[in-house]
């Protein structure tokens, strides 16, 4: 009887890990995702404004305004 009631609490245990695993997998990859699209952004802006300006922090502040 004991042995069945450490079963069960080590299965809940377990499903709570995977539960919360599998959120922080999901933040983690929402999280790598955003950072890649924030450093296509920047380099994409840096291009764009590299022309009319030298200043590449000001062009981020401009292309930044836009949205």
């Amino acid at each position: 009887m004991n042995h069945d009631h450490d079963c069960a609490k080590l299965c809940k245990n377990h499903a709570e890990f995977l539960k919360v695993f599998s959120k922080f997998l999901k933040l983690y990859i929402f999280r790598q995702v955003t950072t890649i699209e924030i450093l296509i952004h920047v380099a994409g802006s840096r291009l764009q404004g590299q022309v009319p300006q030298q200043n590449s922090h000001q062009g981020l502040i401009d292309t930044s305004s836009i949205y």
